[in-house]
């Protein structure tokens, strides 16, 4: 483990890199405060190890080699695994840049609609537009009929 003063001035494991797949755990033992780990595999080949203690220690972001571990509060455990199990693609940024550091697990482009948990009112302004939500048809009514 880096001691801040010994800390390169520059790591990252990629910005932006696709989530590959995850798995999930609960524990709990004598050994870590936290009770809940997801690791992520990249298509690079890396893997990012979250950890969700209540509250993370001051160095939160390790470099272990090309992997790494996230000290994350206990808190953001349910955003971060709902990211993985609803959204994709998922891609996710670790990096210490002169000792700031940056975690973001985020998702790829999607249109608005997509989700089964957007809003019944934006799902239906999607539909008048003419677009469709996933895994339905797309309405026929209010379309201008082709041209033969």
């Amino acid at each position: 483990m880096y001691s801040s003063a010994l800390r390169p001035l520059y790591r990252c494991m990629g910005i932006g890199v696709r989530v590959l797949d995850y798995s999930v755990s609960t524990l709990r033992n004598d050994l870590v405060d936290y009770r809940r780990v997801i690791r992520l595999n990249t298509v690079l080949g890396t893997a990012v190890f979250l950890a969700f203690p209540e509250v993370p220690p001051a160095d939160w972001l390790l470099f272990t080699g090309p992997n790494a571990v996230v000290y994350l509060p206990a808190t953001d455990f349910d955003d971060t695994y709902r990211v993985l199990r609803e959204e994709s693609p998922v891609f996710v940024t670790v990096l210490d840049l002169l000792g700031l550091r940056a975690f973001m697990l985020n998702s790829g482009d999607e249109a608005p609609g997509q989700a089964a948990t957007d809003p019944p009112a934006l799902v239906e302004v999607i539909d008048r537009a003419g677009l469709t939500v996933a895994g339905e048809s797309p309405p026929s009514a209010g379309r201008m009929p082709s041209a033969t």
